[in-house]
């Protein structure tokens, strides 16, 4: 897979991957609101403004990491970019197809 994210989309990223890190576990979806980016900012210490985090989102979107939810702010994962499933049971599932 390539990604050809700019500077906005790759701190989106980061965003994004830190949510999951830190209350996505085991979801197929995620919340990327002005509160997961306050969450992020506070522990990371880096600088990011709204509107940067807003054009980063849309090209998460635009790349396909991401899908839009019917509820703002959440976002489904393309679990071809990040597998946040149970990977016990996704390898059970697997050897029972054989």
């Amino acid at each position: 897979m390539t990604f050809e994210l700019g500077s906005a989309g790759l701190k989106a990223l980061n965003v994004l991957i830190f949510t999951v890190q830190n209350s996505g576990m085991n979801k197929d979806r995620v919340v990327l609101d002005k509160y997961a980016l306050e969450e992020f900012l506070s522990d990371s210490g880096q600088k990011l403004s709204q509107a940067t985090f807003t054009r980063g989102i849309k090209e998460l979107v635009g790349a396909q990491i991401i899908a839009r939810c019917l509820k703002q702010g959440d976002y489904f994962i393309n679990p071809n970019f990040i597998f946040n499933g149970d990977r016990v049971a996704f390898t059970t599932a697997i050897e029972k197809q054989d």
